[in-house]
């Protein structure tokens, strides 16, 4: 299969995850969002611009494309679902290696998001 073919499909996938994010409280939306968009900006410039300019979707993207920043709203909605995620992990399993291993996971994810700007971007866009 051409890598464009596959570039292709992974942004679709991805995008169908991003959807279904929406609806589903702990599946992420924006780091799909991005993958479809980096997709399709090696496969689709029109799917890729399509993508950038959705109400629901572009907002972020935009931000994180522009700026590299990650409006605080879903920063904490990011954070909430990193703590829910662990507790749940924790409570199912019994293995210390995996919480241990789950934890420094998170704490990496974590400070990573805390060192991401807000955007500078002024509007209802940037803290949605």
């Amino acid at each position: 299969m051409p890598t464009g073919l596959l570039l292709r499909a992974l942004g679709t996938c991805t995008l169908a995850l991003a959807a279904a994010g929406l609806v589903l409280p702990l599946l992420p939306t924006t780091p799909f969002v991005i993958l479809a968009a980096w997709s399709f900006t090696r496969t689709s410039p029109a799917l890729a611009a399509r993508l950038r300019a959705d109400p629901r979707f572009g907002p972020a993207l935009r931000d994180w494309q522009d700026e590299r920043a990650i409006a605080p709203k879903a920063t904490r909605a990011a954070f909430l679902a990193l703590g829910i995620s662990y507790a749940i992990a924790v409570a199912t399993t019994r293995d210390s290696t995996i919480a241990v291993a789950l934890a420094a996971l998170f704490v990496a994810l974590g400070v990573f998001l805390a060192t991401r700007p807000a955007p500078t971007r002024s509007g209802p866009s940037t803290d949605a």
